[in-house]
């Protein structure tokens, strides 16, 4: 089964406080323990990102692909980015990819820290955004690839 990891950045691959010493783009913001954990459950469940982040507007492929690269994430995993449907509701955008691409709901995983998931609710794990991709995270992550309903949605604590 192919399966998406709809990948936010800020509260998920950096935590509230996280600054880096420089600032070069998107990979400065990416903090390596959590490129680290995201790159190892990426692994286990043969599952692909596709960015939901707002990094990934007026970025093209190749240079978001470079940018995950640089942080330490490969830069092949990404298979794409949800159009910019210039709205507050994500999950309408993250709809749209899988309409065009062809992807069921229970193919993908939803991570984000702000904004709520409408009917994608399911299928998403929200993070807190003072611990981003901490291991219960990552956890419910990859209990949703496997099917498992009683941790659908992981809120904040």
């Amino acid at each position: 089964m192919r399966r998406v990891l709809f990948l936010d950045i800020d509260g998920v691959l950096n935590r509230t406080g996280f600054s880096p010493p420089a600032t070069v783009g998107m990979r400065s913001w990416i903090e390596p323990e959590l490129a680290v954990r995201l790159a190892g459950l990426l692994e286990a469940t043969g599952a692909k990102i596709v960015l939901s982040t707002s990094w990934r507007i007026d970025s093209g492929l190749e240079s978001l692909r470079a940018e995950l690269a640089a942080s330490g994430i490969d830069g092949s995993w990404l298979l794409g980015a949800t159009p910019d449907l210039d709205g507050d509701e994500r999950w309408l955008e993250i709809h749209a990819w899988m309409e065009e691409h062809g992807f069921a709901p229970e193919s993908v995983v939803i991570v984000e820290d702000f904004y709520e998931m409408g009917p994608l609710a399911a299928r998403t794990v929200m993070t807190d955004a003072g611990r981003g991709l901490d291991e219960a995270a990552a956890s419910a992550i990859v209990s949703l690839f496997d099917g498992s309903a009683e941790i659908a949605k992981r809120q904040p604590s």
